[in-house]
């Protein structure tokens, strides 16, 4: 007996290594020295219609000062052999990564100082900011010198453009074909809806034959891929400036499914279609802070039928770089006859040490140390705790004494909830507060496993 349960704890621990195989995600970079940036590569030619090498650019892409910027176009007067093709210049973050439920990927990068200018009546004319995901070539060496109009298979971006009848530059995402947003109606990850349209927004562009007209406005965008789509949100006050339209939180622009999930990349650029020499034009931009945090190595669950419903134990793996849980979102078209009646973890009874007492449930949406808040929504309900700063919250992290969390909750027997509830774990930007190791990734999956196959010797707790 002995012997057996000895060998169920070894596979329970083989088996949660597994799981958590592909561990946490972080890089930073904060383009402060061109030389330590080793692993870029730049100016890499290339725009949407593939490497191209137009004879004649004013465009500099560089990394400098502390920033990657860029500015002036990749095509310049004269280079009409290219006219109608999109050349470009990016930097290339060579690292691959791979993306799925149970392990999202995803980037936040900071765009400051920008303009996207072109002169008045050239609708043909296009100049452009673009922030792509592109699946690497195994068998291909995309880089300066290879074949003309060499291109990747599968790519996605998501962009800032401007054209000759229009006084705004719009923002939209390209996954085959053109999709511009419509800014006036975006959702936070309240449910607060914002309308991006007012004079201090982040995307306002204007046309000028000068130096001027440059955009300070300055934006957070992230783009997270979860396996099976690629989401696109926006920050547009990431320094909290009082006196600012917008709250410091991310809004969500855009989402597509696309099929590629395997060996990514990421890229920064701009790109134009034509080469004319009539009138001033650029598509200039500063970017910094480029950030990628896990939430953490892996989480893993269980089920456990109580008396009056059922508890679930929640047991994650941290790095010191991880995110840590802020949040966790239920998720199933049956979420209405989901019940949760307590919520337990190290912060209950607000202490770190080591044992596991209830939160309190409050209406604040930003709730204080000891309180969690319960928002529920369409298919969702979601768990939150406090992140009110590096120094004072809740969340779930590798210095937690005890990791577990426990949620108890009841529904009907005969709800279905069961067969469809999917658990995910967050750590999320909200307005009015100020915990700094937010997630790039987005939301990740959890895990269900059997107590027995793989969290025995995983959770002494349970025999307190």
């Amino acid at each position: 007996m002995y012997i057996t349960k000895w060998c169920l704890g070894i596979i329970g621990i083989i088996v949660f290594s597994v799981l958590f195989s592909q561990g946490s995600l972080y890089y930073y970079e904060d383009f402060s020295n061109p030389v330590t940036v080793s692993n870029w590569e730049w100016p890499l030619k290339y725009g949407l219609d593939g490497l191209i090498y137009p004879p004649d650019s004013d465009s500099t892409l560089q990394i400098s000062g502390g920033t990657l910027n860029m500015s002036g176009r990749a095509q310049y007067a004269g280079s009409w052999d290219f006219n109608g093709f999109f050349c470009g210049r990016a930097a290339r973050l060579t690292n691959t990564y791979n993306a799925g439920e149970y392990h999202p990927f995803g980037f936040t990068v900071r765009r400051g100082q920008t303009q996207t200018h072109t002169p008045n009546g050239f609708y043909w004319d296009w100049n452009i900011l673009a922030i792509w995901l592109v699946q690497a070539h195994t068998n291909i060496i995309m880089q300066e010198g290879h074949a003309p109009f060499a291109k990747f298979t599968y790519f996605y971006f998501f962009y800032e453009r401007e054209g000759g009848n229009t006084d705004t530059a719009g923002f939209g995402s390209y996954n085959g074909s053109w999709a511009d947003i419509d800014m006036t109606s975006r959702t936070n990850y309240s449910g607060h809806v914002e309308n991006f349209t007012h004079a201090d927004a982040p995307f306002k562009g204007w046309h000028d034959y000068g130096t001027n007209g440059q955009n300070t406005n300055e934006a957070l965008f992230m783009l997270t891929h979860n396996g099976s789509a690629v989401s696109i949100y926006m920050n547009p006050n990431p320094d909290d400036r009082t006196g600012f339209t917008y709250r410091n939180e991310f809004y969500l622009l855009a989402r597509n499914n696309i099929a590629y999930k395997s060996n990514l990349q990421l890229m920064i650029g701009h790109m134009n279609n034509t080469g004319s020499d009539d009138g001033f034009r650029t598509a200039s931009a500063v970017y910094d802070d480029l950030t990628i945090r896990s939430v953490a190595s892996g989480i893993n669950y269980y089920r456990k039928k109580i008396n009056n419903g059922y508890e679930m134990v929640v047991k994650p793996a941290f790095t010191d770089s991880d995110a840590g849980i802020g949040e966790i979102i239920f998720h199933s078209p049956c979420i209405n006859d989901f019940h949760l009646t307590a919520v337990k973890t190290e912060a209950g009874d607000k202490t770190n040490n080591g044992s596991i007492a209830s939160l309190t449930r409050t209406d604040k949406r930003c709730p204080r140390q000891g309180y969690y808040y319960l928002r529920r929504s369409e298919k969702k309900l979601v768990v939150k705790f406090c992140q009110r700063s590096d120094r004072v919250n809740d969340v779930i992290a590798y210095n937690t004494l005890n990791k577990t969390i426990r949620l108890q909750y009841k529904h009907r027997p005969d709800s279905g909830l069961n067969k469809t509830l999917k658990v995910y774990a967050a750590c999320r930007k909200y307005a009015g507060e100020d915990y700094t190791r937010i997630s790039t990734t987005g939301p990740m999956r959890m895990r269900r496993v059997e107590r027995p196959a793989c969290c025995a010797l995983l959770d002494q707790d349970l025999k307190k």
